[in-house]
């Protein structure tokens, strides 16, 4: 039996997965946490450092209250019988997986739901978030996939184009 679903929530919004997390907390009578980890000096903040960081490190505080909001707003419209509550961490030297996992212990959960994310042949060493959560934690995983409007957007933006110079 299901008692408390964490569902970790990304600078996406994460819509597959607050859906599917939503649903199997009023599927069980679950107690719902939404978490978001905020990664205040993400990999490519790096690069703008020499640029003026200051307001960078404004621009992800901001997303991140605006991630809480959000998160608090689907609370509300989820209209549960249960306790629901959100909450942000910030990522201390650990990976966002490793991070989502440490927080679904701490609380106990029954079950972590989280985005399927999306593959990038930019980052090929780094390995998906949800593969580290389910990695880093004994507890049940669910990995929500998007919907298929969600999939359809993404495949109709326009591709990289490759030049090679000779």
């Amino acid at each position: 039996m299901v008692k408390h679903v964490l569902v970790a929530v990304g600078p996406d919004l994460s819509a597959g997965a607050l859906s599917a997390g939503i649903a199997r907390a009023r599927e069980n009578g679950a107690q719902l946490t939404l978490l978001h980890v905020v990664d205040s000096m993400p990999w490519w903040a790096l690069a703008a450092g020499e640029h003026g960081c200051g307001d960078l490190l404004v621009a992800i505080d901001q997303h991140a209250h605006a991630v809480e909001q959000h998160c608090k707003d689907v609370i509300e419209r989820a209209a549960l019988d249960t306790p629901a509550q959100t909450l942000i961490l910030p990522l201390q030297h650990v990976s966002i997986g490793r991070a989502i996992a440490s927080a679904a212990d701490e609380l106990d959960v029954d079950m972590v739901v989280i985005g399927a994310g999306q593959e990038s042949s930019w980052c090929f060493w780094r390995q998906r978030t949800s593969d580290a959560v389910a990695r880093c934690t004994g507890r049940l995983v669910l990995i929500a996939t998007a919907s298929e409007q969600t999939r359809k957007e993404r495949t109709s933006q326009p591709r990289a184009i490759h030049a090679r110079v000779s």
